[in-house]
């Protein structure tokens, strides 16, 4: 096999790679502006991603409308553990996921209304529910009776109004995937990570090298969503104490590699950091920097404490970086009621 001469040619031979193994059509070249970058066109013509940053750090304000599978339980991604789902109670949720009140034009022109530039989504969060077209597992949006590709619908609604989208996904932690190593097996202040019902999950990992089978399964899976969804403005992934409490598991050069080489412009983040090679930091709440995770959290932040930043809270009182405004959708997937007027205060 030739190899490609240059890091625009390797981009170019995995694009067309990833687009002859279903993976979706081409990102946009170098030299395309995506909409969200008009008014930084100079830089990117440089540095794609030294023009996203650019645009990041004037950002000042996004919204996250979170939604998936566990709306129909609780506005709560972690309800699985909280409320001690079985797995197979869990699994019949897809069964009932319609997302009928789920508009994804509406979403972004109320995220613009209230002054947002960017806005998040997730592609799959910890329970394995994925919010795209993949060829990797049946539990998705796209097989259950909404029969949609609600990524699909974001990136287009977000493309045609000029926003920013950042998908997030979790690669940190995937209580679904039976090679995922068991939050159990390790010694980790995150109580939320645990299931204490997990009766009926298939489970084969057995020894450390049988994570390998997850991380294929990972890496294929972005690579659909960013060979798939074009032009991003970053990939968000979470969460990061996965991460912490098995550092060795996880090959993050490879995993940014993936990201960047197929939208160059794409921001990355894996939450307050985990190798210091992310572009900015997400940061939870009101507080400072994530206490938990041990010495690997802390050299991490140490990395990236420099970094331009987000923070996912109601009020983030005077924190210097980007607020992100988080909004749980209803169960359809339809806005709560009396978010334009709280959206309107922040």
């Amino acid at each position: 096999m030739i190899e490609p001469e240059t890091s625009r040619g390797r981009r170019e031979f995995l694009a067309l790679a990833a687009a002859a193994l279903g993976c979706g059509r081409r990102p946009a070249p170098d030299s395309q502006l995506p909409a969200f970058l008009a008014n930084h066109a100079t830089t990117h013509s440089r540095s794609p991603r030294g023009a996203c940053l650019e645009w990041f750090e004037q950002a000042g304000f996004g919204v996250s409308f979170q939604y998936g599978v566990y709306s129909q339980a609780a506005p709560d991604p972690w309800v699985r553990s909280n409320k001690s789902i079985s797995p197979t109670d869990y699994d019949k949720l897809q069964q009932s996921f319609t997302a009928e009140g789920f508009d994804a034009a509406a979403l972004v022109a109320l995220a613009q209304e209230v002054g947002a530039q960017y806005v998040r989504f997730p592609a799959r969060l910890w329970d394995g529910f994925s919010l795209f077209r993949t060829n990797q597992t049946s539990f998705t949006s796209l097989n259950a009776p909404a029969g949609r590709d609600l990524v699909g619908e974001m990136t287009e609604a977000c493309n045609h109004a000029g926003m920013g989208l950042f998908l997030e996904y979790a690669y940190g932690l995937d209580w679904r995937h039976p090679y995922f190593y068991p939050a159990d097996s390790v010694q980790l202040d995150w109580p939320e990570a645990h299931l204490p019902n997990d009766e009926g999950a298939v489970r084969r990992f057995e020894h450390d090298e049988d994570f390998i089978e997850y991380i294929k399964y990972a890496h294929v899976q972005l690579k659909e969503i960013l060979y798939r969804y074009v032009p991003l403005a970053g990939i968000a992934l979470t969460p990061v104490m996965g991460f912490y409490a098995r550092p060795e598991l996880f090959p993050l050069v490879t995993a940014y590699e993936i990201i960047h080489e197929a939208q160059p412009q794409v921001l990355l983040s894996f939450e307050q950091g985990a190798s210091g090679k992310e572009d900015f930091v997400s940061l939870r709440g009101t507080a400072g920097a994530e206490s938990r995770g041990g010495e690997t959290a802390e050299q991490a932040w140490q990395l990236n404490a420099s970094k331009p930043a987000e923070r996912i809270a109601i009020n983030a009182g005077s924190f210097g970086g980007n607020l992100v405004y988080e909004v749980h959708l209803e169960a359809d997937g339809s806005v709560p009621e009396g978010l334009r007027d709280s959206l309107a205060k922040t």
